[in-house]
């Protein structure tokens, strides 16, 4: 996956887990996120940071696996780094927000305005768009770097 914007669909849509009832893609007048002070110590709760491996994809409720391996370190809990099969990269920058009211742990807004909610399980993250979380998730696991 050559290709940035997919790949960060990709992180967006891996970082969401499973719910009934996230947002339909507009901000209410009241706030459902909550900016997220990145001290070292808030980052470490969060447990963002570190390898992540691309392991499934789930698409219209069938899951398969990656065509070809991704992999992702994320840092400061504000980088990503995204490395490919035939070793490309691509580094992105985003701000973390708490979500409030619906049930996804984290949103990330990227710098380009584009957003991914996430969801941690144990030793996997699940992404997806805040909009369609039940069309399309990418589930990550923790690697070793």
């Amino acid at each position: 996956m050559k290709n940035p914007s997919a790949a960060k669909l990709l992180l967006f849509l891996l970082l969401a887990g499973s719910c009934d009832s996230l947002p339909s893609g507009k901000n209410s007048a009241k706030s459902v996120y909550e900016p997220v002070a990145i001290t070292p110590e808030v980052c470490a709760e969060i447990h963002v940071n570190g390898g992540w491996e691309l392991v499934n994809i789930r698409t219209e409720g069938k899951n398969h696996k990656p065509d070809k391996p991704v992999r992702l370190t994320i840092s400061e809990c504000t980088f990503a780094k995204h490395v490919y099969e035939d070793a490309s990269q691509h580094t992105d920058t985003f701000s973390l927000f708490r979500v409030i009211e619906f049930c996804a742990d984290y949103q990330l807004v990227y710098k380009n305005d584009s957003i991914a909610c996430i969801n941690f399980r144990k030793d996997t993250m699940v992404v997806g768009a805040c909009n369609n979380y039940e069309e399309t998730r990418y589930y990550y696991k923790r690697i070793r770097l």
